[in-house]
This record gives C-alpha cells, structure tokens and sequence, in this order.
C-alpha cells in the first residue's frame, strides 16, 4: 500500500485530545472502524497510547490541588458561533479582574 495513500485521508480531529479508554470505549460502541478511515483511526490510537504517560503525571502532579480549589463565584459562559465576536468578548472579560478571580 502506497503510504501518502493511506495518510491522505488522515485529518485533525476533535477525537486526537481522547484519552486511550474513551478512544477504545468510542470504537467498541460504534462497531470498530471502516476501512477507508483506519488511516485516521490509527493515528488517533497512538496518539492516546503516547498520552498515557502526561495523563498520569498530570493527575499525580495536579490531582490533590484541584481538590483544593474552590469557586467563589459562578461561572460565565461564553456560547456563540464562530465569528460572532464569542472571542473578542472573552477577551474582554479575562481584561476585568473583577471576573477573573
């Protein structure tokens, strides 16, 4: 098989962020891959696989401080479609200290 063939189809995807047993779970759920995305499929794969290793230093590092943490006051969401200013308000809020902290 002719390897830009088969990476060709490969192309950014929400899934590349998936931890390695949600990946699996996704996979298992939907009755595996088709053929014409395996390209994609295994790139996902190892990505996740590489992953494992951050993911459990971030939670041995970050796990007992995020318990720690307590949020005074609600959260602000920000929901929008892209290109409706959903940013540029962001940034603004980040700018008021008053709703940062």
């Amino acid at each position: 098989m002719n390897l830009k063939k088969f990476t060709e189809n490969i192309k950014l995807s929400p899934a590349l962020g998936n931890c390695f047993i949600n990946w699996m779970k996704l996979i298992i759920k939907n009755g595996w891959v088709s053929f014409k995305k395996i390209g994609r499929a295994s790139l996902i794969t190892a990505l996740t696989l590489i992953g494992i290793p951050f993911r459990i230093f971030e939670k041995l590092r970050f796990h007992k401080l995020l318990d720690k943490i307590q949020i005074k006051k609600p959260p602000i969401f920000i929901i929008g479609h892209w290109r409706s200013g959903t940013t540029y308000l962001h940034n603004l809020f980040v700018q008021d200290l008053n709703l940062v902290l």
